[in-house]
């Protein structure tokens, strides 16, 4: 199990360290940043003068090596727009995401939860055709156009909820309900072939001929084995969300990282930018992490890949 974790964490490591570096990369390709902290009449020596104060005149490989020196202790340098740090912008920002993504997380999964167990427990072909019309239709509409139509018609017409921002939790309804509706398609799919994956196995044969009812058959013996998928996909996708719901931040204007995000790339804001990229990819990595190892502590038979 040791050996497990260790080179599961050092996986982990190789991957931010591979993000920082494409982070650092893009950021050298996206222009100049001494031209954008310039005026239009700046002068050519001006705009070297602001070269040399951020050290943008240095070889890059300096440049590179004080990058990652830096980031490993958390500094991405200042906001070229707010002159203040982008570690700490993103860090103000991130209680918003994090809000937003586990209230999405939790409706979803639950929601997909319930109807996959009254699903298995009523046998209802019925009720199956409708949950899995209804979830794989609100998947095939995308993020940005649903939340527009749950704004106008729950907002606009019906004025029963507030249009955007973050403040109450009316607010935090139509993005979360956007979000965890969008995943309950997955979520329920999972649940149902897991289902039916262990109702083929001869346990489930044995305990109908020994007279248990169905309910108890899905819930003590079926159920253990039918989540063993859903682990790693709904971790996976909490690393997701944490990571930043960009577009449901800027449809709702939630002051999230995403919507930072997006506000740093539109001003060519590299430290923001690299400082954004880096903690989501850093969540996201950290999930994977947790869910590698709940999966091993679940399952005993991952700890010998």
């Amino acid at each position: 199990m040791i050996g497990f974790v260790l080179k599961r964490c050092l996986q982990a490591l190789l991957t931010l360290l591979g993000v920082a570096t494409v982070a650092f990369a893009l950021s050298t390709l996206g222009g100049d940043p001494a031209t954008l902290l310039s005026s239009a009449d700046s002068t050519d020596a001006e705009i070297a003068a602001i070269r040399t104060a951020y050290g943008l005149d240095r070889p890059l490989i300096e440049r590179y090596t004080d990058f990652m020196v830096s980031a490993a202790q958390g500094d991405f340098g200042n906001s070229l727009m707010m002159n203040v740090s982008a570690t700490q912008l993103v860090l103000d920002r991130l209680p918003a995401t994090i809000e937003l993504a586990v209230t999405a997380f939790v409706l979803g999964i639950g929601l997909a939860f319930v109807l996959g167990l009254a699903i298995q427990i009523t046998q209802s072909r019925l009720l199956k055709g409708a949950a899995l019309t209804l979830a794989f239709t609100r998947q095939a509409i995308p993020v940005f156009w649903f939340g527009l139509l749950m704004m106008m018609l729950f907002s606009v017409h019906l004025q029963w909820l507030p249009t955007m921002g973050r403040g109450t939790l009316a607010h935090l309804v139509l993005p979360a309900i956007t979000l965890a509706s969008y995943e309950l398609g997955l979520y329920l799919r999972l649940i149902n072939a897991g289902f039916a994956s262990e109702e083929r196995q001869e346990y489930v044969r044995t305990a109908l001929a020994k007279g248990q009812t169905r309910t108890k058959i899905v819930l003590r013996h079926m159920l253990p084995n039918a989540l063993l998928p859903l682990i790693t996909v709904a971790g996976l996708n909490l690393g997701h969300l944490l990571g930043g719901t960009v577009v449901a931040e800027v449809v709702f204007s939630w002051p999230g990282v995403g919507r930072l995000l997006i506000q740093a790339v539109s001003q060519r804001d590299f430290p923001v930018i690299m400082a954004c990229v880096v903690l989501m990819a850093a969540i996201f990595v950290l999930m994977n992490l947790i869910v590698d190892l709940v999966y091993a502590l679940v399952d005993p038979r991952v700890r010998m890949k």
